[in-house]
């Protein structure tokens, strides 16, 4: 009885040290488990990414302990946990990402092989790191002491063993010839990974498949004995795959964090990716109108296609997620100032500081002594006005169709809208190819969006002729290839962008019956505007608009003085060169701070 406690007490001490080792991150434990415990990583020692929890059994410990010392191996093992939280996978949005990777492309192995990339990773880094490393290696060497006829573990602990100096005896004589062979090549497969804790999802996803296709032979050998080898050693309970099911379960409050998680993904992910994951791990909400027909509004005789309510949505989170600005209401109440209109006599109720002695030789005198006369004038009271936005998105078929794929156009767009709708200010937008819609003005943040997240695809033309012409003359393979390719593949491929022939129109005529308020006029566009002569002389003749063009590039913009590479304002209007995704981000954030945080405009209420 004395022992079991005894060994509690050391858990708990040990925890606590190794917690401040990592200058203690805000994790919950020890969570000790007696006996097998009732989910299999409850075996080991483990990490809850999902309710961030640390936890240990009792009866791993004692195993562990047949060959290395049990203070060493209580540190190791929680140097390890909290490793998971610190670097690798950190984040919970990449184990919820990798997570749904892993089951996607390894299937039946995808548990497995997410605990043992997520466990390879935060292993190595913590050694380069320096945080109790000779603990951390020797309890990696009492792991494959207990579990050494496992070939996985086997190949790992020979990858250790020369990445760690561990000094261990691997013994590859109790395995035939053929697994001998495939243990060297996958230590060898294992030399290629890459150790890093950034959290780029593409770069680790990538890893991880390099990974898990190193240890895959091993693991399908292994697959229908006992997974108690695996589980108490291999995996060591470490980071768990997170499964559609574990966050089911979860109570509200920490289904909330999975959600605020996913939404973290919006930034880095293709739209069809982040909504698979979302999809997955959240489920669908059913609204109404959800079926991909739109909201049902109308914004003129021009054809325009609305998008539905989920890409709506998923335009409104990525807006969210990048930041919106919401200037606060400042409203200005009736004021007075008190007016000096000459003097009267002293009364006995006038303040003093309002007497004039002068008459009465500096002293108060009744009848000689004078005060100053004031009166109260009042002001009206003001509120303060925001400029009205009217924001013109390119449409036309050299742009993305939002619906369909990641537009940064469009999260611009909706950083624009949300930003100036939330702040109280009028928003009226157009879409434009060839021709442009008419202006649709409101303050319904749906209707706003449907309209933004529209398509409409025309504009744009292709020089068939010349294109053709150069397939069949080209002496690159991957172009004679393409003979046949569709008409939209073309306007959206890079590689035959020479051919392209854009003539956009921005209708500037709907502006005419606009008030003299402050308007923000806003155009997102890769450019080939052709009637850009009238926009400029629009915005001349009409001093209350404030032109911006955020230029994503692909296609160039005739304003004079422009070199379609250096930003600047020419002709009065203020030219945002892109020369990266992030930059159309970046501009329309510095354009909303500059024209909606930064000026102040009263009236009369």
């Amino acid at each position: 009885m004395k022992a079991k406690q005894n060994l509690e007490e050391l858990i708990i001490r040990k925890f606590e040290d190794v917690k401040n080792s990592y200058y203690r991150p805000p994790l919950d434990g020890p969570k000790i488990i007696k006996g097998p415990g009732v989910r299999k990583e409850e075996r080991t020692a483990f990490i809850d990414l999902l309710n961030l929890v640390v936890g240990i059994n009792e009866d791993f410990v004692r195993q562990l302990s047949q060959h290395e010392n049990v203070e060493t191996v209580i540190e190791g093992l929680f140097t390890h946990e909290f490793g998971h939280y610190i670097f690798h996978p950190r984040e919970l949005s990449m184990a919820l990402y990798l997570s749904h990777q892993a089951e996607k492309v390894f299937r039946e192995l995808a548990e497995d092989i997410y605990a043992l990339f997520t466990d390879f990773e935060n292993n190595m880094i913590i050694y380069y790191q320096d945080i109790n490393r000779e603990k951390l290696a020797r309890t990696l060497k009492a792991i494959y002491m207990l579990a050494k006829d496992s070939k996985v573990i086997t190949a790992l602990m020979l990858y250790y063993k020369e990445k760690m100096n561990i000094d261990v005896d691997i013994n590859l004589d109790r395995f035939d010839r053929k697994t001998r062979k495939k243990i060297l090549k996958a230590v060898k497969d294992l030399e290629r990974i890459i150790i890093d804790s950034k959290q780029d999802c593409g770069f680790q996803y990538s890893q991880m498949v390099m990974f898990g296709n190193a240890i895959k032979p091993l693991l399908e050998e292994e697959k229908n004995k006992t997974y108690k080898i695996l589980i108490c050693a291999c995996k060591s309970g470490g980071s768990r795959l997170i499964k559609k099911e574990n966050v089911e379960d979860l109570p509200i409050d920490a289904k909330k964090k999975v959600e605020e998680a996913i939404r973290k993904l919006i930034v880095v992910l293709p739209k069809g990716v982040y909504e698979e994951i979302k999809k997955h791990f959240l489920g669908e909400e059913e609204k109404e109108g959800s079926d991909g027909r739109g909201v049902g509004i109308g914004i003129g005789s021009l054809d325009v296609k609305l998008a539905d309510r989920r890409t709506v949505e998923y335009y409104r989170e990525a807006a969210k997620e990048y930041g919106i600005y919401i200037r606060p209401r400042r409203i200005r109440g009736i004021s007075s100032v008190n007016i000096v209109f000459g003097q009267k006599d002293y009364k006995l109720t006038d303040p003093v500081t309002n007497t004039d002695t002068r008459y009465s030789g500096g002293k108060i005198l009744p009848g000689l002594t004078k005060a100053i006369r004031t009166e109260k004038v009042l002001y009206p009271a003001t509120i303060e006005t925001l400029p009205t936005l009217i924001l013109y998105k390119d449409a036309s078929g050299s742009m993305p169709d939002p619906r369909n794929e990641k537009c940064y156009a469009t999260i611009a767009g909706a950083i624009f809208v949300l930003s100036y709708l939330r702040s109280h200010a009028k928003v009226g937008i157009a879409l434009f190819d060839s021709e442009t819609s008419e202006i649709f003005y409101g303050y319904d943040e749906d209707e706003l969006l449907a309209v933004l997240c529209g398509y409409k695809g025309g504009g744009t033309s292709i020089d068939m002729e010349r294109l053709k012409e150069d397939l069949e003359k080209s002496k690159q393979d991957y172009l004679r290839l393409d003979n046949k390719l569709l008409e939209e593949e073309v306007k959206r491929n890079p590689l035959f962008r020479k051919y392209l022939i854009k003539r956009a129109h921005v209708n500037v005529s709907n502006l005419r019956s606009e008030s003299k308020k402050i308007t923000d006029f806003v155009i997102i566009t890769d450019g080939g505007i052709k009637n850009i002569d009238e926009v400029i002389e629009f915005m001349k003749e009409n001093p209350q608009y404030r032109p911006t063009i955020i230029h994503t590039g692909g296609f160039d913009l005739e304003i004079p003085g422009y070199d379609n590479e250096t930003s600047g304002v020419y002709e009065g209007i203020k030219v945002l060169k892109c020369n990266s995704r992030e930059d159309i981000i970046k501009f329309s954030k510095k354009t909303i701070m500059k024209n909606l945080l930064s000026k102040f405009y009263y009236e009369n209420v």
